[in-house]
């Protein structure tokens, strides 16, 4: 008696070839994970560039609307350096000497160049130059990623502008 293949056979994939699909996602998806992490720090570096650039922008509006001087303090986390997690703008609302206050958080720490850790924006509007820059986690290394648009915040009299910092300075972009 002859054996002929049957018509009949099974179609599907064989353990082996699954095995291997399995493997081959788990790669793929290794090193999409690294480019996934750096796409989220990208994007919270210019939320916080965000938040920052509007915050000392509606105190500004605020402060040429109502002709009162409103100071910026950067808040120190804990007592190291000049890192920063919290920006907070004070004026006087109602002229009584009681200072309301707004804050925003961010994500990341950050330093500035000025002085002491506070500027104020006068009643016509106007800022103190400097600049304001994210720093990397709790170290005093800058951001370096490529995919974000920026790491700074430039702060020029009447101008509030992301940029990049270059190692001494903010450079508006």
């Amino acid at each position: 008696m002859a054996r002929t293949l049957s018509r009949n056979r099974e179609r599907g994939f064989t353990l082996l070839e699954l095995m291997i699909v399995i493997v081959l996602v788990g790669i793929m998806a290794t090193f999409s994970l690294a480019s996934y992490q750096k796409m989220t720090q990208a994007k919270n570096i210019e939320n916080d560039l965000s938040k920052i650039t509007r915050f000392i922008k509606a105190g500004r509006v605020w402060a040429f609307t109502h002709k009162q001087e409103v100071t910026v303090s950067l808040l120190k986390e804990g007592t190291s350096g000049d890192k920063h997690t919290t920006i907070v703008s004070r004026w006087d609302d109602a002229g009584t000497g009681t200072d309301t206050q707004k804050e925003v958080v961010l994500n990341y720490i950050y330093a500035s160049n000025y002085g002491s850790d506070s500027f104020s924006i006068t009643s016509r509007g106007n800022l103190a130059n400097g600049h304001i820059r994210l720093l990397a986690d709790n170290r005093e290394t800058a951001l370096s990623n490529p995919a974000a648009t920026g790491d700074c915040i430039t702060i020029n009299n009447i101008r509030v502008r992301q940029g990049k910092y270059d190692g001494t300075s903010c450079t508006a972009e």
